[in-house]
């Protein structure tokens, strides 16, 4: 809702930029419900603009990233800004005291976790497969940071 949002729509409308705004609705700012503080939709501040934009509501890894090349291949042949609006939810908080949210509300949208949606479709042994690598990886990782001589 801030002036330098409407001021960068206005552009890549107006000068045609081919690029993809991707906005996740995890339905909260901070510590409030969206519905609380907002006027309107999230997508009519793109369509105001001229921006063709498409709202889904999932939690499927595989889906998101199928729509989403989609909506890359219509940025590059209209060779116009595009918006996707993709409405989820945040499991936590920002911060460790600013959650003010239900635990019941947390847990009802819980069952759509896309981790677990995409462990089941995955099977056990590869999402351990999966863990160990990036263990092994974020291990590896650090030990370099640790090893690393400092700039000066």
């Amino acid at each position: 809702g801030e002036g330098v949002l409407y001021e960068t729509l206005n552009i890549a409308s107006k000068w045609k930029l081919p690029i993809l705004i991707i906005v996740e609705n995890n339905r909260y700012a901070q510590s409030t419900k969206i519905e609380d503080t907002l006027a309107g939709k999230i997508s009519d501040r793109f369509t105001a603009f001229g921006i063709e934009t498409k709202e889904i509501e999932t939690f499927n890894v595989s889906e998101v990233s199928k729509i989403s090349f989609d909506q890359i291949k219509k940025v590059r042949k209209t060779k116009e800004p595009q918006c996707l609006v993709i409405n989820t939810y945040r499991f936590v908080s920002h911060s460790k005291s600013d959650d003010g949210r239900d635990q019941n509300e947390i847990d009802e949208w819980k069952v759509n976790d896309p981790l677990i949606i995409a462990a089941n479709k995955l099977g056990s042994n590869i999402v351990n497969e999966i863990i160990i690598e990036v263990r092994d990886f974020i291990s590896s990782e650090i030990n370099k940071a640790l090893e690393a001589e400092l700039a000066e």
